[in-house]
C-alpha cells in the first residue's frame, strides 16, 4: 500500500472528490459549444475537446485548494497562451522572488503536488512514454489519462492496465498513483454535432501496491 509521505498528506484529494473533480471537467468540456470543424478535419475538434478536458480538469485541481496558499495550475491554453510545464497538468506550490534587474516577482515551483499525463489514443508506446515522464518526477500523487476501450467489457478497458503492469511495480511507495481511462473524444458527439449517449464515459483506479483497484 502506497505510503504518503506526512507533509503530502494536506494535498490528499479524497477519491469521492477526485471524482466529483473529473465529472465537473468532463461536463464543462461536454457543455462547450464543439468546435463543429468536422468536414475539414475531424482530428482538430478532437484535439480542441481533449485540450479542453485537460483545461478544465487541471483548473478544477487548483480550486480544490483554494484553502491553501500559492497553488497553481499549469496546463497548455493557446487561446492565453499558457504553457504547460514539464507534464500536461501540473500542479504545484508557488513562490515569488524579485532582482535588482527585473521590474516584476517571478515565480517559481517550490513544490510539485500533482503531475498528470494524458494520451487519447490507443498507443502502448506513446502511454509508455509518458509514464516514464511520471516516473522522472518527484510529485506525491500522479495520474495517467488514457483511451477507454468503448464497447468492450470491463476486462478489455482496463488492457492498457495490463500491459503496463511491469513498469508499475517500480511505482514508488511514498507516491499515490491513478490510472483514469476516458473514452476518445471522437465519440463524444455524432456527425451532426450532437452528444453521444455514452459521452466521456470514464473509470478511475488506484494502484495499491500490487494491482490498479
Amino acid at each position: 500500500m502506497n505510503k504518503i509521505q506526512l507533509s503530502d498528506w494536506k494535498y490528499e484529494i479524497q477519491t469521492n472528490k477526485l471524482e466529483n473533480l473529473i465529472t465537473g471537467a468532463l461536463k464543462e468540456t461536454l457543455d462547450e459549444k464543439p468546435v463543429n470543424d468536422s468536414n475539414s478535419d475531424p482530428g482538430r475538434d478532437h484535439f480542441s475537446l481533449s485540450q479542453n478536458w485537460v483545461k478544465n480538469f487541471a483548473l478544477r485541481l487548483e480550486t480544490s485548494y483554494s484553502d491553501k496558499k500559492n497553488i497553481k495550475a499549469f496546463y497548455r491554453d493557446v487561446n492565453i497562451k499558457e504553457k504547460e510545464f514539464l507534464y500536461d497538468i501540473t500542479v504545484g506550490k508557488c513562490e515569488k522572488f524579485s532582482t535588482k534587474h527585473s521590474k516584476k516577482e517571478l515565480t517559481y515551483v517550490s513544490k510539485s503536488i500533482w503531475q498528470i499525463e494524458s494520451e487519447f489514443e490507443k498507443n502502448a508506446t506513446e502511454i509508455a512514454y509518458d509514464f516514464s515522464k511520471l516516473f522522472s518526477g518527484n510529485a506525491p500523487f500522479k495520474m495517467m489519462v488514457g483511451p477507454l476501450r468503448e464497447k468492450e467489457d470491463d476486462k478489455g478497458s482496463k488492457y492498457f492496465l495490463d500491459k503496463m503492469k511491469k513498469m508499475c511495480n517500480d511505482i514508488p511507495n511514498n507516491e499515490s498513483w491513478y490510472f483514469l481511462l476516458i473514452t476518445h473524444p471522437r465519440t463524444w458527439f455524432d456527425e451532426n454535432g450532437e452528444r453521444t449517449k455514452n459521452a466521456g464515459q470514464w473509470v478511475l483506479y488506484k494502484w495499491n501496491g500490487m494491482e490498479w483497484r
